[in-house]
Order: C-alpha cells, then sequence, then structure tokens
C-alpha cells in the first residue's frame, strides 16, 4: 500500500515538473535567439500589410530579442546555462549540416521582423479534414468504403504564411538561390503585378506547393498554391490584417513596446466551428460546445513584454456586450479576500468569483444532453430540497469569492506521510444562514449514503464537522461556516488559517505580491504558482537517485520565482477585456 501511494505520489510531482520544464522551454525558445541587428527596440508590425484580410491568426517578434529592452534579467537568469548553450549550438550544428551558418548567411539581412499568418483555408481544410474522419469512422464501422480524398493542395490558397523582414535584398536574394538549388523539385518563375516570384509544385497527396518572393523589403514564403502568394501580392495594396477595425483595436489596447505580438481572428474561428459543430458526423459532441458564445467575440490579442522582474503576457479581447450570455456580464469583481485566509507556505492557489456560473453552465450542457436521464432536473430539485435550498439559491451561494489553496504538509494528507500535501478550499459565505443549512445538508447525507461518522471541534471559535482517517486517526477533512466564510480543509492549521486564525498569510508574502502586482486591479480571479517554494518540496519528496535526474530541470527553473495569472470582469459598458499572465524572474 505505501508502495503504491509513494508511486501515485512520484507521479504527481513529476507531471508539475514536467508542466513547469515545458513553461521554461517555452520562455527560454522566446528569449535565446542569436542576437544582432540594426534595429532596436520593440517588434515592427508591419508584414500585418502583407497578410490577406482573412488570415485566422497573426503572429510577429522580433529576432533580435537581446537588443530588447529589459533582456538583462534573461541574461542574468539563463546566460550561462549549459543546457541553453547545448541547445543553441546544436541549433547552429543542425544549420551547418544543412550548408547554412547563420553568421554569413542569415545575419547580415536579418530585420526586426520575423511574421507567420495563418491563411483561412487552412481552416478549411481542417474542418473538411475533421468531417472527413469522422465520416471516415462511421463508414468503416458500417463497412462503407471511405469518401472521396480531399482537394489537391494546389487548389487552397495561402495555408501558411512566412514574412521575414531583409537589410540586405541581394544578400537574402543570394540565401533563396542556395535554397531553389538545393530543391529536389524544379521550380517556376512566375510575375504578377510586376512581383517576380518562384514556385515549387510537390505531388498534391504529399504537401502544399511553397512559393516565395521579396516584398516590400520582405522575404516572403507562403504555402499553398500559386494563387496563395498572389494573394499576398494583393493584400498589400488591397484589403489586409492591417486594416481590420478588430487588429487595430486590440493592438491599441496591448503595451507598445512588446518584442512580440499574436493574433486570432474570433469572428473566423466561430465560423468553422459552427460548420464542424453543425456536422452530422459530430452527433452528440456537438451539444458540448456553445458556438454562440464565441460568436460574442470578435479578435484576441497577446503581447509578450519582457520587464524588470519577469516575462509579461498580455492579452487583450473584443467582444460585443450584446452577445454575451447575462450570467457572464453579471460575474462581480473579485474581492480578494481569501488571499489573507490560506497560510503563506501555499504552493498553489486559486481564487474566483466564477464557480456559480460556471456551475450552473455546467448543469445546463448536461441537462440539454441528449443522453441526458430524463428525471436529471427532478433528481436536482430533489438533491437541493434534501440540502434545504433552491437551485437558484445555490448558484448563487456559490457565486461569492472562492478559494482554492493546495501546500506543504510534512504530516501528510490524513497523517500519510507519503502524500506531504494540504488542500483547503473557501467560499464566501454572505447568508451565514443558508450556508449553515447547507453544511448541516452535506453532512446529512454523508452518514445516510456513505455511513460515515462526523465527529466535531472547536476551530478559531468555530464549530467544524470533522472526519478522521481511520488508520491514523489525524483529521483527513473538515468543514464549516464561520468567519464569513464556509470552509473546507485537511489540516487543523488550515482550517484555522481559514477562520482568520493561524501565522502569516498568503497575501502578506513577498513573493505573492510581487507576482500579482502586474495582474489587473479588478478581476474575476487571480492564480498564483509558487515556483521556487513547489522546487523545494520536489526535492525533499525525492530519493537521491530522483534528486540526481532532476538536477538539470532545477538548473533551468530555478530562475523562476513565480507564475500568476488574472483577467478582468466583462462588462456592458465596453467591448474589450484583458488578462495579464507573469512570470516572476529571479532579478538582482
Amino acid at each position: 500500500m505505501v508502495e503504491t501511494q509513494s508511486s501515485n505520489r512520484k507521479i504527481i510531482l513529476l507531471g508539475v515538473a514536467a508542466l513547469l520544464f515545458a513553461l521554461v522551454v517555452v520562455v527560454i525558445a522566446l528569449t535565446t535567439v542569436l542576437r544582432g541587428g540594426s534595429e532596436e527596440g520593440a517588434v515592427s508590425t508591419q508584414a500585418a500589410r502583407l497578410m490577406p484580410a482573412d488570415v485566422f491568426a497573426f503572429a510577429t517578434f522580433n529576432p533580435h530579442l537581446g537588443q530588447a529592452r529589459h533582456y538583462d534579467v534573461i541574461e542574468r537568469a539563463w546566460g550561462d546555462n549549459p543546457q541553453v548553450k547545448q541547445a543553441l549550438s546544436e541549433m547552429l550544428s543542425q544549420m551547418a549540416t544543412e550548408g547554412l551558418d547563420y553568421q554569413a548567411d542569415i545575419a547580415p539581412w536579418l530585420g526586426n521582423e520575423i511574421a507567420i499568418g495563418i491563411g483561412a483555408d487552412l481552416l478549411d481544410v481542417m474542418a473538411t479534414s475533421m468531417d472527413q474522419t469522422f465520416a471516415d469512422v462511421v463508414d468503416a464501422l458500417e463497412g462503407v468504403p471511405p469518401s472521396a480524398p480531399m482537394p489537391t493542395w494546389s487548389e487552397t490558397g495561402p495555408l501558411l504564411i512566412v514574412a521575414v523582414s531583409t537589410q540586405d535584398k541581394d544578400a537574402s536574394d543570394r540565401l533563396l538561390s542556395r535554397l531553389v538549388d538545393k530543391a529536389e523539385v524544379t521550380p517556376e518563375t512566375r510575375t504578377y503585378q510586376d512581383v517576380e516570384y518562384t514556385y515549387l509544385d510537390f505531388q498534391p497527396d504529399e504537401s502544399p506547393g511553397v512559393a516565395w518572393a521579396t516584398i516590400d523589403d520582405y522575404v516572403v514564403l507562403v504555402a499553398g498554391g500559386p494563387q496563395a502568394i498572389e494573394a499576398v501580392i494583393d493584400a498589400r495594396e488591397g484589403e489586409n490584417l492591417a486594416g481590420n477595425e478588430y487588429f487595430d483595436k486590440v493592438l491599441s489596447k496591448l503595451p507598445p513596446d512588446a518584442v512580440g505580438y499574436g493574433y486570432v481572428d474570433m469572428d473566423a474561428y466561430a465560423e468553422m466551428l459552427t460548420d464542424m459543430m453543425s456536422s452530422p458526423e459530430m452527433g452528440e459532441v456537438s451539444g458540448l460546445v456553445d458556438v454562440e458564445q464565441f460568436k460574442a467575440f470578435h479578435g484576441v490579442g497577446v503581447a509578450v513584454n519582457l520587464v524588470s522582474n519577469g516575462l509579461q503576457m498580455d492579452v487583450v479581447a473584443t467582444y460585443d456586450p450584446e452577445l454575451l450570455p447575462e450570467a457572464l456580464i453579471a460575474i462581480p469583481t473579485n474581492p480578494h479576500k481569501t488571499a489573507a485566509r490560506v497560510p503563506q507556505e501555499t504552493l498553489i492557489y486559486a481564487s474566483s468569483t466564477m464557480l456559480g456560473y460556471t456551475v450552473q453552465t455546467m448543469l445546463d450542457t448536461l441537462a440539454t444532453m441528449p443522453d441526458a436521464p430524463e428525471d436529471f432536473d427532478e433528481s436536482l430539485t430533489m438533491l437541493t430540497s434534501f440540502l434545504g435550498l433552491t437551485q437558484d439559491e445555490l448558484i448563487e451561494m456559490l457565486s461569492g469569492e472562492m478559494g482554492l489553496a493546495l501546500t506543504y504538509e510534512p504530516a501528510g494528507l490524513g497523517g500519510d506521510p507519503n502524500v506531504p500535501i494540504g488542500l483547503s478550499f473557501l467560499l464566501e459565505a454572505s447568508d451565514a444562514d443558508k450556508f449553515e443549512r447547507l453544511v448541516n445538508g452535506i453532512t446529512t447525507l454523508l452518514t445516510m449514503s456513505a455511513g460515515v461518522t462526523m465527529e466535531e471541534e472547536t476551530i478559531n471559535g468555530v464549530t467544524v464537522s470533522t472526519l478522521p482517517n481511520p488508520d491514523t486517526g489525524e483529521l483527513l477533512i473538515g468543514f464549516g461556516v464561520g468567519q464569513e466564510f464556509l470552509a473546507v480543509g485537511t489540516s487543523e492549521a488550515l482550517l484555522e488559517s481559514a477562520f482568520g486564525g493561524g501565522g502569516a498569510a498568503l497575501a502578506d508574502d513577498a513573493t505573492y505580491k510581487a507576482a500579482i502586482a502586474p495582474l489587473p486591479d479588478a478581476n474575476t480571479g487571480i492564480l498564483f504558482i509558487n515556483v521556487e517554494r513547489t522546487l523545494d518540496v520536489l526535492k525533499a519528496a525525492m530519493g537521491p537517485a530522483e534528486r540526481e535526474g532532476f538536477a538539470e530541470v532545477e538548473a533551468l527553473l530555478s530562475p523562476l520565482k513565480a507564475i500568476s495569472a488574472a483577467t478582468q470582469p466583462y462588462s456592458k459598458g465596453r467591448d474589450t477585456v484583458k488578462g495579464t499572465f507573469f512570470v516572476l524572474i529571479e532579478s538582482e
């Protein structure tokens, strides 16, 4: 039994480590591109003029990140990391095997913008491919031969567009000529609107064609048929992404000095989703997605920025407030009380005012599913009646601030040191009488249905129902209502903290304060992860062999102190909403 629990613990810990490792890999990938070039400062967004107006997604960044403001934070954190140096060395070596030398072939002409666009036709291909996959599965089950193949790649418009600014057209042209010489397919040279481009037509059933040209000081590569690059050439003087009102609105709300930007056309996404969900092959799956809610959004933009103490990612979405559900608009601003009711040593903390909305949405979805029990509504009514509440009252009670905390408990869950964690859940109890009825109903339900025997004790003046671990006699879980909160905790220390007692709170922690400082003041919730403390817990739970293997991961993650995120509430008084994701990095 102990061995199984230990294995489960290792799986959980390694899973957390893998998640953090993946996050840092993304950060490193954005901040260790080779430095150089004459341009400094924020990335340009001029490549948006070369993107057709119907592109689904767009991203642009400055490859010369070493020139960016506050790059010294990244330099101090990972500049001497052997794994980063090795990754860069391997990248250069791989380029060398392809006959490319970065300093000789790329650095002389590489400008300050690399942009990528995903064409609308790629969405159509994806939607068609998914429908085709579902249809083929159904046909196979019924013994019907597969349907006809999809259209050939050469018949599509732009699938993928890459635009790289060039500071020396002659130098970039030389590199393109070398790439043509290496191609196994004979290239075609064509001219459209006075722009000469090269097109490689691969086998239709293998991959799309590729075309490239130098357009307005940008080396542009496009995947698709010949008409794909011609659409890009048309875009520069016609309708393009830069002229999209939602693209312009989103970028105007984002920081102007970012090192990278991204944009997603939510109108195009909603259209694709509608087509996909309306397909008969999707069946009951379509009921799980509220396509109408997606139609309220027009565009989502993101800016990645280096700041004095970390990496900040701001997200802005533009929406039509009249199309959003009233319940979503009504979600209140988070009062941020629960951070003062969880211990300072908390590893992961989340607070939100969206629990009521989430539960109601889930119940509505379950009730409308084709295979929902006929007596679903009746069963729900019986349950709420047993608890002494109506469904509306219950949803209203769940709409206050909720807090959830994961802490390190050396004594272990229920006194089991193989599970060295503690959990606490808090819910704002605006009406103490109703919450008392809820707690009494839950206690009775547990006693009747599970046959458990609850005990009572007083913690910081609050009567708490407790359930001991039958193996150790230690507290397994306890819950009660008092000091403005319904609290559930797996230790007396967590319950004491939840009811306003105990030692220092997370709200007073310096790392927590620094991590949430960049987040929107008015928000519907906060996510906070103390990475530094979590790494210490992971190491403490590992054996010598595991710790040795963890050394490389630790070296890459150790500069991270914390991660945080928050989103503004929606409002009928505006048409944009902002969210922020922040990585607090060790700095001098």
